[in-house]
């Protein structure tokens, strides 16, 4: 059973979250779904947005996570942290279209991290594409 908690740090922009209480299925597997919206109206088109989401997540033993972006973005930055009981081995992001037309692809990160203890992984990918997968694959440590 998995566990989620949100949280909006400190930022002017603030959103609210949903779960989606019936599990629906996504590329063939069944998911819990959690929806994020936020009032952009009196923002104009022109100005960038910054949006900062905290999530943690207590999954039973899971070596991937995936996301998928549906509108054009700048840049996506993602921080995965380990618990000292489950630290990471090696990582890497893949990509591939949310129908699945095209095997995975190592994707090319603007930044990446690997802390030598296993305990955080990081990555942002510049402009990723919308409709597009990207999956974080790791070992054990």
């Amino acid at each position: 059973m998995e566990e989620v908690e949100f949280r909006h740090p400190n930022q002017q922009l603030r959103g609210s979250i949903r779960h989606i209480v019936k599990p629906v299925e996504v590329r063939g597997e069944t998911r819990t779904l959690y929806e994020l919206e936020y009032d952009l109206s009196e923002v104009s088109p022109e100005e960038p947005v910054t949006i900062e989401v905290e999530a943690l997540l207590k999954f039973p033993n899971t070596a991937r996570t995936q996301f998928v972006t549906a509108l054009n973005t700048d840049l996506i930055s993602v921080w995965i942290l380990f618990g000292p009981d489950r630290p990471s081995g090696n990582y890497s992001l893949l990509s591939y279209p949310v129908d699945r037309s095209v095997p995975p692809e190592t994707v090319n990160v603007r930044y990446s991290i690997k802390h030598p203890d296993g305990s955080l992984i990081g990555w942002s990918v510049v402009n990723p594409k919308v409709n597009y997968v990207y999956e974080c694959r790791w070992t054990a440590g």
